[in-house]
């Protein structure tokens, strides 16, 4: 009996101070992520504002001279066809030559027959004289 009250004391003090640490440490992770998102917040107001101050003409032209730029780089790095290449010779035939001949062995010979060795019945002794 002593076995029981002591389960139902842990049951009853332990499954709530694990709930309390489980709930405290999701606290703590949720207070972190919310710190990161507010920071990424911050960081594309800040952004944003930076856009709406400066003009759209200067990035436009940069924009056109740099894609004016790889064009230039692509048709200066323009891969040169290579020369066709020619099918190669064609091999003389070979020459044939005769197999060697193959060597068979005779037939077996038919067996002999022999006459069966067959001794003549024993005669039986009697069993009383």
């Amino acid at each position: 009996m002593d076995g029981g009250i002591v389960l139902i004391i842990l049951i009853v003090l332990g499954v709530p101070l694990a709930v309390a640490i489980w709930l405290i440490v999701r606290a703590v992770t949720a207070s972190n992520e919310i710190r990161n998102l507010s920071t990424r917040v911050n960081e594309l107001e800040y952004e944003l504002t930076r856009l709406r101050k400066e003009p759209a003409e200067p990035e436009s032209r940069a924009a056109k001279s740099a894609a004016a730029e790889v064009a230039a780089t692509l048709e200066a790095t323009k891969p040169v066809a290579p020369p066709p290449v020619a099918p190669p010779p064609p091999l003389p035939p070979e020459p044939v030559v005769p197999k060697p001949p193959v060597y068979v062995a005779p037939p077996p010979l038919p067996p002999e027959l022999i006459a069966p060795v067959v001794k003549p019945p024993l005669e039986p002794e009697p069993a009383f004289k």
